[in-house]
């Protein structure tokens, strides 16, 4: 499984999953290391009105 992660307010890095941690933060293989951050969460539907 692939994520994306936030680093920073305007860095986001792209990843094979290696793990999840308790705090909800993901760890992401990378150029043969490893990457922790939160990952993006899914677009929210917009509400009519």
């Amino acid at each position: 499984m692939y994520a994306t992660i936030q680093l920073s307010p305007y860095i986001f890095v792209q990843g094979e999953v290696t793990r999840r941690l308790p705090c909800g933060k993901v760890a992401i293989r990378l150029r043969g290391g490893e990457v922790v951050g939160a990952p993006l969460r899914g677009a929210q539907p917009a509400v009519a009105g």
